[in-house]
């Protein structure tokens, strides 16, 4: 087990390092000042506060986002509708936050916990249908999520609406969370996103249910043979998953945008996929994975603004990422 879990290591470092020549032959590429651009990516995050504070502060929903894939994956399951809960999530957090405005900053813990709730019964959906009908969780969390995504295109295009902004977005909030590195965006979210880590991580190794949830990702007919309610154990890991999603979209709102944005939700759903599998499904590893992605991400924001290159450059690397984190041949799990 250890040797394979070495092996597997060896594949994240490899794919890692796959990715990274993918975005230099690209700036070679595709930038008419590729050694300029290289340095803006790689270097260009850590130039000064203002930078560095922006990438740890868009670090914060891709952890939440990764811990909703990786409870999900360790119970064998696979959610593929982290975009449209994430949207949805964000959302009911907008609309629950403007609500209760009166009730200043407990505003934003009421949103919040909407949030996490309207997106854990989206996920939840696609666990009965896992449930009562053995329905595959790949397909259905899939085309729910495309459902509620334009749900929430259309509710943020019309009725919730802000005419006085040329934006398609809700109106602004009145309270955020606190900035904590000025001049940069970062966030008390920050602080959050580490402690949703701590109780992931107690979760899935201290707790019941979270030996229950390893159980049966491991071995499901071994954990029936030892008493576990497979089918509550699918369904308390896909309201959890589906939870951490929305948390993802809210605290993207109450910390970034502070509204809701029609798809403001930017591929987080499916970069979470690869922040998990990098993370080799370890919660604590899910901070230096995400860090990783908010990296590339920052890096090429930068590069934009001094070279001729474009953010089509990311969508292609972390495309490149989620590909061959599927690959059991670099993984070494192949036979």
């Amino acid at each position: 087990m250890k040797s394979k879990s070495v092996q597997t290591l060896k594949g994240i470092i490899l794919i890692i390092s796959l990715s990274l020549l993918i975005l230099i032959i690209l700036a070679f590429l595709l930038s008419n000042e590729p050694l300029k651009t290289l340095n803006a990516i790689f270097l260009g995050p850590f130039s000064n506060l203002y930078f560095f504070g922006n990438t740890i502060n868009s670090m914060i929903p891709l952890i939440f986002g990764g811990l909703g894939i990786l409870v999900a994956l360790r119970c064998g399951l696979m959610n593929l509708g982290g975009e449209g809960q994430i949207y949805a999530g964000g959302l009911a957090t907008t609309l629950v936050a403007l609500k209760f405005m009166p009730l200043g900053y407990i505003s934003i813990v009421i949103g919040l916990l909407v949030g996490f709730i309207v997106a854990a019964l989206i996920s939840g959906l696609s666990g009965v249908f896992k449930v009562k009908w053995n329905t595959s969780e790949l397909i259905t969390t899939y085309l729910v999520s495309a459902v509620f995504i334009f749900i929430t295109n259309y509710l943020i295009s019309s009725p919730f609406k802000d005419p006085q902004t040329n934006l398609i977005a809700t109106r602004k909030l009145q309270y955020m969370l606190h900035t904590i590195l000025n001049p940069s965006l970062l966030t008390t979210g920050i602080f959050y996103a580490i402690i949703a880590v701590i109780i992931i991580n107690h979760y899935l190794n201290n707790s019941r249910l979270g030996y229950a949830n390893r159980l049966v990702g491991y071995n499901k007919e071994f954990a029936r043979y030892g008493g576990i309610s497979i089918n509550k154990t699918y369904m308390i890991a896909m309201l959890v998953s589906g939870g951490l999603h929305g948390l993802a979209g809210g605290f993207a709102i109450v910390g970034t945008y502070g509204s809701a944005i029609k798809s403001f939700s930017g591929g987080m759903g499916w970069n979470s996929i690869a922040i998990s599998l990098i993370a080799l499904n370890n919660p604590l590893g899910i901070i230096p994975a995400a860090f990783f992605f908010a990296w590339i991400n920052q890096g090429t924001l930068i590069a934009m603004q001094s070279t001729n290159i474009t953010s089509d450059i990311t969508l292609i690397v972390q495309s490149c990422i989620l590909f061959l984190t599927t690959s059991v041949v670099l993984l070494g799990d192949n036979k």
